[in-house]
């Protein structure tokens, strides 16, 4: 459920440790493409476009290093 405080940004108001535990579900989400309900996916697309959020996706597409171990 997002705050009840009056801000509907992120879970508790502002961006915070619950929000960060979930970005990582939020990127897993987008990239395989799941359908979300509209509130669900507009949290998503706010915890995407942070800044860190953005950088953190640029670095990752430009990782090269593939570890044939956890390839399926």
């Amino acid at each position: 459920a997002l705050s009840q405080s009056g801000s509907d940004q992120f879970l508790y108001g502002d961006f915070g440790i619950a929000d960060a535990f979930y970005a990582p579900i939020v990127f897993r989400l987008t990239g395989y493409g799941v359908k979300l309900p509209e509130q669900l996916q507009a949290y998503c697309d706010r915890i995407l476009a942070l800044s860190a959020c953005q950088e953190w996706l640029k670095l990752a597409q430009q990782e090269s290093e593939v570890i044939e171990e956890e390839e399926v």
